[in-house]
């Protein structure tokens, strides 16, 4: 190999993903030889090594299967790696997958002793299980340990991964996102009275009763009413709106209109 193409596969270009860079190396050097150095990597007692095999393993087998199984085979490498640098490598690497085989990893790394790690197994593990209805479950399961944790962000993801991203309505579910209604993160509280909503949920609509008078209400909570589809609401939000909260406090302005035309019609935003 010249020392242009080997220059190409140094570990140390690597230490971030950079998916342009990475996705162009199969044409410049070869999948096959991209995938067998990525694998080596995995295995260097290095963690700069590891955890460039790792972003260039969960980049590439995003479009070459032939990536997928040494993908596999790096997650217990790497789960067991007592630097957070390496963890975080393989989290970021399984959590754009749409494949039920990285959820175990995934599992496993639920409970990490890193925030940013948990953050990105919650952000994840929807993916796992789409169309999958015991899929769908084992994932809620996950999630639903995941509202307790001790980290705002990690309680914020797994409450959106559980409400919006997770097809499931169980009284279980239901319960554990009502938990959340009053959570210390104001984000959290408002993912979980977006997640009530989608279920049509009667408890929510005291949130937004309340919620709802304030005029810097934060946007899902205009969500939420959309969803809800309530018209005791629809005063607050026509007052929202000659406030003129659209151009003051929302990039998304148009959920002020859907939430206004969803309470007045009785007709709910679609999921």
């Amino acid at each position: 190999m010249s020392r242009t193409r080997a220059a190409k596969l140094d570990p140390r270009r690597f230490g971030s993903v950079d998916r342009n860079v990475i996705q162009a190396l199969p044409r410049e050097l070869g999948i096959h030889r991209v995938i067998d150095q990525a694998a080596k990597w995995v295995e260097s007692p290095d963690a700069v090594t590891k955890r460039a095999g790792l972003n260039l393993l969960g980049v590439l087998a995003l479009d070459h299967p032939a990536a997928f199984a040494p993908l596999l085979v790096a997650i217990p490498i790497a789960v067991a790696d007592p630097r957070v640098t390496v963890r975080r490598a393989l989290a970021r690497a399984l959590s754009g997958h749409a494949d039920q085989r990285v959820r175990p990893g995934l599992a496993q790394l639920t409970s990490d002793d890193d925030a940013s790690v948990r953050v990105l197994a919650a952000a994840g593990l929807p993916l796992t299980c789409v169309d999958d209805e015991a899929g769908q479950r084992e994932v809620a399961a996950l999630l639903q340990q995941m509202l307790d944790d001790p980290d705002d962000e990690v309680r914020d993801w797994a409450t959106f991964a559980l409400g919006v991203q997770v097809d499931i309505d169980t009284p279980e579910v239901r319960e554990a996102l009502a938990r959340k209604l009053t959570d210390g993160r104001q984000n959290t509280a408002g993912e979980a009275t977006v997640a009530l909503a989608r279920r049509r949920d009667p408890r929510t609509a005291a949130v937004l009763l309340n919620a709802l008078k304030d005029p810097n209400v934060g946007n899902l909570y205009v969500e939420a009413a959309a969803y809800l589809a309530d018209k005791r609401l629809l005063p607050l939000l026509v007052e929202l709106k000659a406030q003129d909260w659209q151009s003051t406090n929302e990039p998304r302005p148009h959920l002020l209109d859907e939430a206004i035309a969803a309470c007045r019609t009785g007709v709910p935003r679609r999921n």
